[in-house]
């Protein structure tokens, strides 16, 4: 007769060849952290966070680190995914590592060259210390073209060969530009299709953003076409680059006198329907907000820790901003009613769904630059979570890498933060990291202090201002 095994001892055998989970190699680990889900907003307190490799390998409260592990002593403190300034002009090789000890671990390079694919490949290969480089190709403008660096085309028939050979070359998107007219556009947007390579930029001027929305431009910077797009009197012209668009300038101006009122100004149907568009589109706004007050009465001045590292030269093309681009008083005016505008603009937008990016444009104050957005997002109606959000996971959404970047997961790679504080409670903590990790290494800030100690001497020393490779001038 078969002999019945009690129901505990079975379960006590199946448990016993139950095969033990096998040891998991790490060649850091985090102890004791903060681990901040930038996914749902919240702190996972208490982490152990394992790297092997470029990757993080294991995320779980209270293990015991692998002896062959380097010890990051938490301490409670906070860990972040590293940041992404999703629209930036890297000047020099010197801003790619000031980016990286800010915590900043991925760049968009919004008007690229030969050089910026060199510095893309430097990185990638551990050549150059810095952040993780994604490139336009030269920009294309229409006639006249805006920046003297820029392509000046006007014929649809030219575009066909220009893209490709901007996807030959290796860039990862053709960057439009202002003065594109829409026939060029609408070819540029046909070529890049064909050759599977994306296009972003500024939405031209006489092209509609819906228009550009439908058509698979994926990012529109500095919320250029918004207030258009959204305008109650359809006979308006764009109040976009007034500083560069003698449309716009008129508009800006009777603005400032008080000749177009602000209040009633935006259809809130329109902003709803735009809403919904972006929200249902492959597309991202890229605001760049903090950095537009320069098209105030309230410019950017620069963060005062970032003082150090910008030369006099660097220093007076801040404080003349205005001159530099003609902004006389009525301009200014204007522009100080319409910034609240597009304040308001970016929280509905988001509240209706649609995605928004943290970017610069701004190379020179570099990652104090992009905490000072993430900031200035906050405030307009994102808050600490959904700005920090727009620095990480939805920029790696846009590059199409979520689950590789912009997440402390397993299996993601391993650029992270450590913070003495918890971001999502005062963003305050972004200004002060203690140590970043970028591809599986880890760097504290002693480690970036002797060639930072070295960029602030060369700065302090340079008596011209070398504006480099790239930035728009």
């Amino acid at each position: 007769m078969r002999k019945t095994l009690p129901p505990l001892f079975g379960v006590l055998l199946v448990a016993g060849c139950t095969k033990a989970e096998p040891a998991i190699r790490a060649d850091v680990a985090f102890v004791d952290v903060g681990v901040v889900d930038v996914a749902q907003g919240t702190v996972l307190p208490g982490q152990t966070v394992l790297v092997a490799g470029d990757r993080i390998v294991r995320v779980a409260p209270g293990l015991e680190p692998p002896a062959e592990a380097r010890v990051i002593a938490g301490g409670g403190r906070y860990l972040i995914p590293g940041l992404m300034d999703m629209h930036t002009h890297i000047m020099a090789e010197d801003q790619l590592y000031s980016y990286l000890a800010g915590g900043v671990t991925t760049v968009r390079h919004m008007a690229g060259d030969t050089l910026a694919l060199g510095w893309r490949e430097a990185v990638a290969a551990g050549r150059v210390v810095g952040p993780r480089i994604v490139t336009a190709g030269p920009l294309i403008d229409g006639k006249p073209r805006i920046w003297t660096f820029g392509l000046e085309v006007t014929d649809p028939a030219t575009i066909d060969s220009l893209i490709k050979r901007q996807k030959d070359a290796g860039y990862d998107f053709v960057k439009v530009y202002s003065r594109l007219r829409p026939e060029v556009f609408d070819a540029i947007v046909a070529a890049a299709s064909k050759y599977g390579i994306e296009v972003s930029g500024h939405v031209p001027q006489d092209v509609p953003l819906t228009h550009a929305i439908a058509s698979g431009m994926r990012t529109g910077e500095h919320f250029i076409g918004v207030l258009k797009a959204v305008l109650r009197d359809t006979t308006l012209a764009s109040p976009d680059l007034s500083a560069l668009d003698p449309r716009a300038r008129q508009l800006v101006i009777a603005i400032g006198r008080g000749q177009v009122p602000t209040a009633s100004l935006l259809d809130s149907a329109k902003v709803a329907a735009l809403a919904a568009l972006a929200a249902r589109s492959d597309f991202w706004f890229d605001p760049t907000h903090d950095i537009m007050r320069n098209f105030t009465s309230n410019p950017v001045t620069g963060h005062p820790d970032a003082l150090r590292y910008m030369s006099e030269p660097e220093r007076q093309l801040l404080r003349n901003v205005h001159q530099s681009f003609g902004l006389t008083p009525e301009v200014l005016a204007g522009e100080d009613s319409l910034y609240p505008l597009r304040t308001r603009l970016i929280a509905e937008l988001y509240r209706g769904g649609a995605k928004i990016l943290a970017g610069t444009d701004n190379a020179i104050l570099n990652a104090w630059a992009l905490k000072d957005e993430i900031v200035a997002l906050s405030k307009a109606g994102l808050g600490n979570a959904g700005a920090l959000r727009a620095a990480t996971l939805t920029a790696a959404e846009y590059l199409r890498k979520r689950g590789e970047l912009g997440e402390v997961k397993e299996g993601a790679v391993a650029d992270l933060v450590l913070l003495s504080g918890n971001p999502l409670d005062d963003l305050g903590a972004l200004y002060r990291p203690e140590g970043v990790m970028a591809r599986g290494v880890w760097r504290t800030q002693a480690d970036f202090r002797p060639r930072l100690d070295s960029i602030a001497a060369a700065k302090a020393a340079q008596k011209n201002l070398d504006l480099g490779v790239g930035l728009e001038k």
